[in-house]
C-alpha cells in the first residue's frame, strides 16, 4: 500500500518562523499523511548553546521544550499515524548535555525529562526514533 509522509527539518524552535509553519501545518492539515518526518534540529537548543549568547535573550529550555511538545500535539491531533524525529546536531546538544559532556552534572536536565515532554521516544535524542503521542 502506497503512504505519503511529509519531512520537516531546521524548525529551530524557538527561533521558527511561525506563519511559515502555521502555512505548513495547514499544508499537512489537507495533505493528511500517514506519517511525517522531523529531520533535525526541531529544536534549536539555544539555552545550552556552546556559542556565544545574547544577554538580552530570556530563551528557556523549558520554553523550547512546551513548544517542541506543542507541535507534536498539533501533528498528534491531525490524527497523523507515525512520527519519527531524526535528531540533528542541535539536538546533540541535549545528548552532551545530558552524558556530562562540558559541563557540571548539576547543572543539566536529565535527557528523559526532555524526551518526556518533547513526546519523544527511544533510548537517545540524536537517533532515528518513533515519537509518541502526548501523554
Amino acid at each position: 500500500m502506497l503512504q505519503t509522509w511529509a519531512v520537516l527539518g531546521d524548525i529551530q524552535i524557538p527561533w521558527q518562523d511561525k506563519p511559515v509553519l502555521d502555512l505548513v501545518l495547514a499544508f499537512l492539515r489537507d495533505l493528511k499523511p500517514y506519517g511525517v518526518i522531523l529531520n533535525g534540529d526541531v529544536t534549536d537548543c539555544y539555552p545550552i548553546s556552546e556559542f556565544t549568547k545574547n544577554p538580552l535573550s530570556h530563551v528557556g529550555l523549558n520554553r523550547e521544550i512546551r513548544e517542541a511538545a506543542w507541535l507534536m500535539s498539533a501533528l498528534d491531533q491531525m490524527g497523523i499515524k507515525d512520527r519519527w524525529w531524526l535528531g540533528g546536531n542541535h539536538e546533540d546538544r541535549l545528548r552532551r548535555r545530558a552524558h556530562g559532556e562540558g559541563s557540571a552534572r548539576s547543572d543539566r536536565m536529565g535527557l528523559e525529562d526532555v524526551r518526556s515532554g518533547m513526546g519523544i521516544g527511544g533510548d537517545e535524542v540524536v537517533e532515528f526514533q518513533k515519537c509518541r503521542g502526548p501523554g
